[in-house]
């Protein structure tokens, strides 16, 4: 499940992580978690290292995006370098997903991708 925020998706249930981690716990289903979105959680905690400190145990996916603009992670208010060494060094072993507005063509916005191939 992700938690959404009410700018980009009006009318959407889930708009907090707390409330995400509250489903969670209550269903307690082992094949349910969260989908953690970098972008969502700077939009909504304003602070994506906090977010993932109190909720990144419960991620089974985590997306990214550019924020503000939802356009290619690689400008805007969150430090993507820093956050995917968090990710190794919490030893999160999920996919990581980009989701976003391409802000020109798809194939000239791919160049971002470069530096994090393995």
């Amino acid at each position: 499940i992700v938690p959404l925020t009410p700018i980009d998706m009006p009318g959407y249930f889930l708009t907090a992580f707390g409330q995400a981690a509250a489903l969670l716990d209550e269903t307690d289903a082992p094949n349910l978690g969260l989908q953690f979105d970098a972008y969502h959680a700077r939009i909504i905690t304003g602070d994506v290292p906090a977010a993932w400190d109190r909720w990144g145990r419960l991620a089974r996916h985590v997306q990214i995006a550019g924020t503000p603009g939802r356009h290619e992670p690689v400008k805007g208010e969150i430090d993507y370098p820093a956050f995917f060494d968090r990710l190794d060094s919490d030893g999160y072993t999920g996919w990581v997903s980009a989701e976003y507005r391409p802000a020109k063509r798809t194939s000239e916005g791919l160049g971002w991708l470069k530096p994090f191939r393995r």
